[in-house]
C-alpha cells in the first residue's frame, strides 16, 4: 500500500467526505440561526445604548424603570439568540465532528453549558431585574418599594458572575470550534 493510499484510508479521505449530506437541512437551519443570532446581537447593541448603563446601580435601575419596554426587548433578544444557538451549535458539531471529533465535542459542550447558564442566570436575572424595577415604580407603599429594590440590587450583584460565564465559556467554545473550522469544509475567512 502506498503512502498516499494509506493516508487516505486512515484519515477517511478528503475533509469533504466527513460531512454527512443527510444532515443538509440541519446545516441550513443552523446557518440561518447563526445569521439571525448575528442580527439580534446588532439589535441588542442599538437597543442597549438607548437604555444606557450608568456605573451607579441606582441610576441603572432608574434607567430600566424609564425604559422598561426597550430593556425587555433588549434582554428578551438575548434569550432568543440563546435558543437560536442550539440548532446552530448542533449543525456545527454535525458538520465538523469528522474533522476534529474531540475538539468539537469539547467546543460544543462549552457552548451548551453557555446556553444553559446564560438562559438561567443572565437572561432570567436581567429580565427579573426589569420586572422588579417596574414593580418598585408602582409599589403602593415605601416598604413594598424598598423590598422590590432590594431584590433588584440582589439581582444586580449576580450580574458580574453571570457575565463572566457569558464571556469566558462561549469564547473558549468558539475558539475550539474555529480551530476545527480551519481544517474543515468552511472557507478560511468563515473560520476566522
Amino acid at each position: 500500500m502506498s503512502t498516499t493510499t494509506m493516508s487516505a484510508t486512515t484519515t477517511g479521505g478528503p475533509v469533504a467526505s466527513h460531512v454527512d449530506p443527510s444532515w443538509k437541512g440541519v446545516y441550513r437551519a443552523g446557518g440561518v440561526c447563526l445569521l439571525v443570532v448575528g442580527l439580534t446581537y446588532l439589535a441588542q447593541v442599538v437597543l442597549g445604548a438607548l437604555v444606557s448603563a450608568p456605573l451607579d446601580n441606582q441610576q441603572f435601575l432608574q434607567s430600566l424603570t424609564n425604559h422598561a419596554g426597550i430593556a425587555r426587548a433588549t434582554y428578551g433578544l438575548f434569550s432568543v439568540a440563546d435558543f437560536l444557538l442550539i440548532p446552530a451549535v448542533l449543525a456545527l458539531y454535525l458538520s465538523l465532528k469528522g474533522v476534529g471529533k474531540n475538539l468539537m465535542l469539547v467546543g460544543t459542550g462549552l457552548m451548551a453549558v453557555f446556553i444553559v447558564v446564560d438562559l438561567t442566570l443572565t437572561d432570567a436575572g436581567t429580565l427579573a431585574i426589569v420586572t422588579l424595577t417596574q414593580h418598585a415604580a408602582t409599589a403602593a407603599s415605601a416598604a413594598q418599594r424598598a423590598a422590590y429594590l432590594a431584590a433588584a440590587h440582589y439581582g444586580l450583584a449576580t450580574v458580574p458572575l453571570a457575565n463572566t460565564y457569558s464571556f469566558v465559556i462561549p469564547s473558549a467554545g468558539i475558539l475550539l470550534i474555529s480551530m476545527v473550522m480551519l481544517k474543515g469544509v468552511f472557507s478560511k475567512w468563515t473560520a476566522y
